[in-house]
Formats: structure tokens, sequence, C-alpha cells
């Protein structure tokens, strides 16, 4: 009888390791919470259409509900393109599940209020292949600082880009040689800013209703725009 029980004992010590291993094997699909997924989201969560050359998907509409956003690079065979506008937009009171957005290189384009409201995004990474990031992209989200991927081609941070985030401490990329109006405006949790070598232009209201920058960013803002407001 022991030795039927030792037996047994062995046999199901086997079952739960391999549960347990099979559990593992599964873990970091497109659902998952605090870290990047290496899983593109099932192109089922999309709703899409043509680009006007028929070549490329414009994403109209993501209708998951996952966390962590890996967009997929094609979508019935086609290359994603570009993230329409609104395309991820929460709502004004609730927003969304949404906390990180990985979008894939040959994006060319984000369309205006694409991730609006959505107020748990705290993480995107942006593709290199951009070229036109549009006003209020990322306006009332979680975002905590600038992205560190910025794409080369994209010199004009828009209007109301990043307007009403909780950036604290702003590095903005070498390359960006404009500020549009009310990009920063409105961002109690912003302390400091780093501006580029290459900036030429901020545009009035840029960080109109951010009083908490400190002097020395001040100082260096209305070294560009003596006007500058905050």
């Amino acid at each position: 009888m022991k030795r039927m029980t030792k037996i047994f004992g062995i046999i199901a010590l086997a079952a739960v390791i391999g549960f347990s291993m099979a559990a593992c094997s599964r873990g970091g699909g497109s659902g998952g919470g605090g870290g990047r997924s290496a899983t593109p989201a099932p192109e089922s969560d999309f709703t899409t259409e043509l680009t006007r050359d028929s070549a490329g998907v414009i994403i109209k509409k993501y209708n998951g509900n996952a966390k962590v956003i890996n967009i997929p690079a094609t979508i019935q065979g086609l290359p994603v393109r570009e993230i329409g506008a609104r395309a991820f937009k929460g709502e004004i009171f609730v927003g969304n599940a949404i906390t990180t957005v990985i979008i894939p290189e040959g994006v060319t384009g984000i369309g205006s209020e694409a991730f609006r409201f959505c107020y748990n995004l705290t993480s995107v990474t942006l593709p290199s292949t951009l070229t036109e990031i549009d006003y209020r992209a990322f306006n009332d989200t979680g975002l905590t600082s600038f992205p560190d991927t910025w794409p080369a081609n994209v010199t004009t941070i828009d209007s109301s880009m990043f307007e009403n985030t909780k950036i604290r401490n702003l590095v903005i990329s070498e390359g960006i040689t404009e500020i549009d109006r009310s990009a920063f405006s409105n961002i109690d949790d912003l302390v400091s800013v780093t501006l580029p070598s290459t900036i030429k232009t901020i545009n009035n209201g840029a960080f109109r209703g951010s009083k908490n920058i400190d002097l020395q960013s001040q100082a260096a803002i209305r070294a560009v725009n003596p006007q500058a407001e905050f």
C-alpha cells in the first residue's frame, strides 16, 4: 500500500509540473497586463478600410479590451499604413483599459485624437516610418514622459498633442523644430522641460496652463518665444 501511495504521489507531482509548464508557454498574449506583448493583437479586434491606393490598411477602430496592444504589421495580408482619427479614443469620463501600445514599422500616419481619453495609456512605441502625427493624438492620456522612439521625419509637435497628460520631466527629442499651440498645455505634473538644440519655433500657448514648470525651463522656453505663457 505504501508503494502504491508513493507511485500515485509521483504521478500527481508530474501532472502539476506539466500543467505549470503549459501555462507558462501560453503567457504573454495580446491581452496581457503590465509588460509588452510579443504577440500581435488578433485582426478581428480592428475595424479597417483600404488606403486610397488600395495597397494598405487604415485602422478605423479598435474593438478589443486588452491592456497591452501590439498592433499587427499586416491585416488580411496587407500592410497597416495608418492609425485613423479617433481609432483608439476612449470615453470622456471612463477612458478605456489600454496601458501600452506598440505601433509597428510601416505605419506612416496617426490621425487626430487617435488615442485621446486613453487615461490609462502610459507607454507608446512609435515606428521610425511615421511622417505625420495629427493634432490631439495623445491628448488626455496617462503618458508620463515624451515617447523615446520619436520618428525622425516628424519635426513638428502638433497642436494639443500632449495636452492634459501626466508628463513630469519633459525631454523633447532632437530633430524637432516646432512646438505648436497647446501642445503641452494644462499639464499640472510638468515641472521641467528640456528643449532640443534643433528647436526654432514655440507657438503662443504651447505651455499655457502648465503652471508648475520650473523657472529655468521657463527661461529656456522664453528664449525661443518671449511671449510664452505658463
